[in-house]
C-alpha cells in the first residue's frame, strides 16, 4: 500500500483549515498595503516630526527658555538697568550724586554767596555817600570797608559755581562779619544811646547772610564735590 495518498490528503486538509487572509490586509507585524511603516511610532513613543511630551516643537523656545536675541522675564541684558533703577556706582533719587553733577548745597553757597556781595557792596557805596556828604564818623568810615569785600564775596561764589576752592568765599564772609563786629564795637563807643541802638539792630541784621554764608561754605558736601 502506498503513502503518498495519505499524505496528500493530510496536506489538503491542513491547507484548507487555514481561514483565508481578506483582501487589502497586511501579514501580523507589517503595515497595511500602501502605509510606510515610519510613519507610526511605537506605542509612549512620538515620531520623528512631533517631539516628546513636555518638550516644544522644533523652531519654538520652551516656556522656561526666551526665544534667541529676548531675555526671560526679570533679567535685563548687559549694560542695561530695570526701569528706576540706577546703575551700579550711579545712585538714583535721592542718593549720591554723580562728581560732575554740581550739589544743591554748592549751588545754595555759591548764590549765597553772589547775593551777600552785592548787599554789602550796596550797604557799603551808602556808607560811602553818606561820608562824602559830611557823616564822618567811625561807624561810617568802618562800614565803608565792606567793599572789598562784597568783592571778594561775588568772585567766590562765582569760583565756587565753577568748581573752584571755596576759600575766597569764605575768607570773604568772614571779612564781612569781622568789619561789622568792628564798626559795632566803635558805635557802642562813640555814639548815644539812641545811635547805639540803631547799629546794633543794623549790625545784627547784616551779618545774618554773611554767617550763613560762611557756614555754607564750609559744608562737607561743598569741599568733597570741589575736592572730587
Amino acid at each position: 500500500m502506498s503513502t503518498g495518498a495519505p499524505l496528500r490528503r493530510a496536506g489538503n486538509r491542513g491547507r484548507s483549515s487555514r481561514a483565508p487572509r481578506p483582501s487589502g490586509t497586511a501579514p501580523y507585524g507589517q503595515p497595511p498595503y500602501g502605509q510606510s511603516p515610519y510613519s507610526q511610532a511605537p506605542y509612549s513613543q512620538a515620531p520623528y516630526w512631533q517631539p516628546p511630551y513636555g518638550q516644544p516643537p522644533y523652531g519654538q523656545a520652551p516656556y522656561w527658555q526666551p526665544p534667541y536675541g529676548q531675555q526671560p522675564y526679570g533679567q535685563h541684558p548687559y549694560g542695561q538697568h530695570p526701569y528706576g533703577q540706577a546703575p551700579y556706582g550711579h545712585p538714583g533719587y535721592g542718593g549720591w550724586q554723580s562728581p560732575r553733577t554740581r550739589p544743591t548745597v554748592v549751588t545754595s553757597a555759591g548764590v549765597l554767596g553772589i547775593v551777600t556781595g552785592a548787599l554789602t557792596a550796596l550797604g557799603s557805596l551808602v556808607m560811602l555817600i553818606a561820608a562824602l556828604s559830611g557823616e564822618r564818623d567811625a561807624v561810617t568810615t568802618l562800614l565803608i570797608l565792606g567793599l572789598p569785600c562784597a568783592v571778594g564775596l561775588i568772585a567766590g561764589g562765582v569760583r565756587l559755581l565753577q568748581r573752584h576752592a571755596p576759600g575766597l568765599l569764605f575768607g570773604s564772609a568772614l571779612a564781612a562779619i569781622g568789619v561789622l563786629a568792628v564798626a559795632l564795637v566803635a558805635g557802642m563807643l562813640t555814639l548815644g544811646d539812641e545811635d547805639r541802638v540803631a547799629v546794633a539792630v543794623f549790625v545784627l541784621f547784616a551779618c545774618v547772610l554773611p554767617a550763613i554764608t560762611a557756614v555754607f561754605a564750609r559744608l562737607r558736601a561743598v569741599t568733597h564735590w570741589v575736592g572730587g
